[in-house]
């Protein structure tokens, strides 16, 4: 229970000071099913993977850059196949600014390693254009509160509005 308690309270420091570890984004081409969505009032998706490689993931925090012109967040969630168990949390406040900082974490033991789907994006068009779509992968801690090295991913990386 303590280890859990102090897992939470590095998430929420790390979250709020953003000055920690930090992996590079990549894109894979396996990752990358290029998907260009448009339209007036669509919704437009994006999925955020990490992979762990052999690690068991346990919590996270990364920040989601977007161009605000061109679209804001509408909702985050997670489901689907190889998904993180844990919810992820976000403040809504930050959903037009361009810059959304998500946080993750679950306690359980039966948390599949390798590549896992974090985060499934809604976004809302606000005006014609492509927003180029990047994730930062700020802290990765495994189940035990250690942290690891890891890929984010972003899929699609741009959006583009024609209406």
């Amino acid at each position: 229970m303590i280890r859990i308690i102090s897992l939470l309270i590095v998430i929420i420091v790390i979250s709020g000071c953003m000055a920690s570890y930090s992996a590079s984004a990549k894109t894979p081409a396996d990752m990358m099913p290029y998907a260009t969505i448009a339209g007036e009032n669509a919704e437009l998706n994006a999925d955020i993977w990490i992979d762990c490689g052999e690690n068991k993931l346990g919590a996270y925090t990364l920040e989601v850059i977007y161009n605000p012109i061109i679209v804001e967040v509408s909702e985050i969630t997670t489901s689907g196949e190889n998904a993180f168990p844990g919810m992820p949390m976000s403040n809504p406040s930050t959903f037009k600014s361009g810059k959304t900082v998500i946080i993750g974490m679950y306690t359980g033991h039966d948390v599949p390693d390798g590549r896992l789907k974090i985060a499934h994006i809604k976004f809302a068009p606000v005006s014609k254009g492509t927003s180029p779509l990047k994730v930062m992968l700020q802290s990765i801690y495994d189940t035990a509160g250690n942290l690891f090295d890891a890929t984010a991913i972003v899929s699609p990386d741009s959006l583009t509005v024609t209406k």
